[in-house]
């Protein structure tokens, strides 16, 4: 069987998808991955082949920039989608 695994996220998305296309393929199977190219060398490190979609997505400089985000004291003043237009 082929399975195509996609994950449009930060780490935390992508580390377990990534851990079951391990698990997929210990089974005999065959694991495919559409990722954001800053995700995509997760999956490569692992030997599980890539397809990169998308722009390079990195959220790591707007978070440095926009600390509140993270907190309670940014809640309901701002939203984080408004800032990346």
């Amino acid at each position: 069987m082929k399975v195509v695994l996609a994950a449009f996220g930060t780490y935390g998305d992508v580390h377990p998808i990534v851990d079951t296309a391990e698990a997929i393929r210990s089974l005999g199977h065959e694991a495919f991955f559409i990722l954001n190219p800053a995700s995509a060398h997760m999956a490569r490190e692992r030997g599980i082949p890539v397809t990169e979609s998308g722009e390079f997505l990195s959220v790591n400089p707007f978070l440095k920039a926009n600390p509140e985000v993270l907190t309670m004291r940014g809640a309901g003043k701002t939203r984080c989608t408004d800032r990346l237009h």
